[in-house]
């Protein structure tokens, strides 16, 4: 996970990167044959990712996508649950300060906000449940 330790998102959220440094040496990242995108496997504190996403996602999708699961981490680490179902997807806890900090480092790095709002459009939301998450980070839709 070289790199990520230079994210000014994570050393943020990490409050500074000497702790991000050694959360980011206990990080594993799992690659798996099938296909789908990335996620936190909650029984083994890992991130999984798809070998087909792996090899066919623009590098910045990856390093987005990246930063969103190591904050899925940090949280279970935490003792968070992570997938609330008193919530609906968008409207999560967990997942709306993964999607902040994502967002953050989104700007960090100089992308649009056309590119960041297409950039969390996905499969798994309805377009009324992107809107409300534009909403909630307060992103012009």
């Amino acid at each position: 996970m070289q790199g990520l330790e230079e994210s000014t998102a994570l050393v943020r959220l990490f409050n500074g990167e000497e702790v991000l440094r050694a959360f980011l040496s206990h990080t594993e990242v799992e690659v798996a044959p099938f296909r789908g995108y990335m996620w936190v496997n909650t029984d083994g504190g890992r991130i999984v990712v798809s070998r087909d996403y792996l090899r066919e996602a623009e590098e910045v999708l990856l390093y987005l996508d990246l930063i969103h699961e190591i904050v899925h981490l940090r949280q279970l680490s935490q003792g968070m649950e992570l997938f609330d179902e008193k919530y609906s997807y968008d409207q999560r806890p967990t997942e709306l300060e993964a999607y902040r900090v994502t967002l953050e480092e989104a700007r960090s790095l100089g992308l649009s906000d056309d590119f960041i709002r297409e950039y969390l459009k996905v499969d798994w939301m309805t377009d009324g449940q992107h809107r409300r998450l534009l909403r909630a980070l307060e992103l012009p839709p």
